[in-house]
């Protein structure tokens, strides 16, 4: 039932990608992962779309799991080639190399994995977003109990480990070793009020033009990475999408906390699948 592919970027580097194809099924659902989190981390929650009749891609940017060198060290990956070059050659490879329609491609993005899409010029051709706990990460956006650590991080916890790594070891808490490349992007960007908004060196036309529709959630206790306040941020960067949010309470779903990741440990997936895929 599941393939594993590799898409060629414009660079020349492979991005490893993992395929739940049944050629019944007509539409495919992209997921898009979270900074420094692993395909295999979307493995239950893949396979659930795929039982309710989707196809469903999951995949690794440069830098993570079966898309990073050997030595995160000489890795020379960017935050920003996770959109611009890895999300647009995994595009490319479903539309060319799986045959899939663009109209039939719909997007499901965790974090990182939501707010890079419109990096992606193939990303015009999609016509509908599904953001989970997708947000700007702009420091200011974070209650006021998080923005102390959060700046301490950002100007020198972050530069003092790459100083003395060359790179985010995961022993740090976030589960994967880090290229420097990427982990400058993030922080630079956090810096600053529009986050990747405000970088002039990135293309960021694709965000202005599309009409396409987004749905996001959020949850109400996920304070440390994505308040709703970072998620609404985002939306206004797709002026011209038709756009739908809802923010979940962890009693909700009947969990006691959800934060981050929660989500998709604890399996409580089709209430918010509902909210994504419904007609």
């Amino acid at each position: 039932m599941a393939d594993m592919y590799k898409a060629i970027c414009t660079d020349g580097r492979e991005i490893t990608l993992k395929t739940y194809i049944n050629p019944e099924y007509e539409r495919v659902i992209v997921i898009n992962s979270a900074l420094g989190v692993k395909q295999t981390f979307y493995e239950d929650f893949a396979l659930h779309i795929f039982s309710k009749g989707f196809n469903v891609i999951t995949w690794d940017p440069r830098g993570i799991g079966l898309s990073a060198f050997k030595n995160p060290k000489k890795d020379t990956a960017r935050l920003r080639e996770w959109g611009e070059l890895d999300f647009d050659a995994v595009l490319s490879f479903v539309n060319i190399h799986l045959k899939f329609d663009w109209k039939n491609i719909e997007i499901i993005g965790h974090s990182a994995g939501g707010h890079l899409v419109g990096l992606s010029k193939n990303f015009a051709n999609i016509p509908k977003l599904n953001l989970i706990s997708s947000g700007t990460c702009y420091w200011k956006l974070y209650p006021l109990s998080q923005q102390p650590r959060i700046l301490l991080s950002w100007h020198f916890l972050v530069p003092s480990i790459l100083k003395l790594y060359g790179f985010i070891p995961k022993k740090f808490g976030l589960g994967h070793d880090i290229p420097a490349g990427v982990a400058v992007d993030w922080r630079n960007w956090s810096l600053q009020s529009g986050y990747l908004f405000s970088d002039s060196s990135l293309d960021l036309s694709v965000y202005d033009q599309f009409k396409g529709e987004i749905r996001a959630i959020g949850f109400n206790d996920d304070l440390g990475f994505s308040p709703p306040a970072t998620t609404l941020d985002l939306l206004n960067y797709f002026p011209l999408a038709k756009k739908d949010f809802r923010f979940f309470d962890p009693e909700e779903l009947g969990l006691k906390s959800i934060g981050h990741f929660s989500f998709f440990k604890k399996k409580k997936f089709d209430q918010v699948l509902d909210f994504f895929l419904r007609a």
